[in-house]
């Protein structure tokens, strides 16, 4: 028998990947600036867990810190598309080291 706790987790996921794809689709036919997806990407991150943590359900620490990450990384981004800010920080590689990082650490604590 599935909990309401399970439930509620995959309600929340299946509502984030869906504004997922809709942001890519949306993002894909009206050719937004740079570091949109990665910017909404980061909200979406940021709210599922919100929702998760709203509703009793443990918050996923993956998810949070690369939520962060990529907000983050997508307003450099977009603030480099507007002419805010000039530096030339590579946000995909630095958003895919945290990654294989966070990916890593996760499988050394759990030796």
């Amino acid at each position: 028998m599935v909990s309401d706790n399970q439930n509620f987790n995959r309600r929340f996921g299946s509502l984030a990947w869906g504004a997922f794809f809709i942001l890519l689709g949306v993002s894909a036919l009206l050719r937004l600036p740079n570091g949109t997806n990665l910017f909404g990407i980061g909200i979406i991150l940021l709210a599922l867990n919100a929702a998760r943590a709203l509703n009793g359900l443990r918050v996923r620490a993956f998810t949070l810190t690369l939520g962060v990450i990529a907000l983050g990384l997508g307003a450099m981004d977009l603030l480099r598309a507007f002419n805010i800010v000039t530096t030339n920080v590579p946000t995909l590689p630095i958003l895919l080291i945290a990654i294989g990082a966070m990916w890593l650490a996760r499988g050394l604590r759990r030796s």
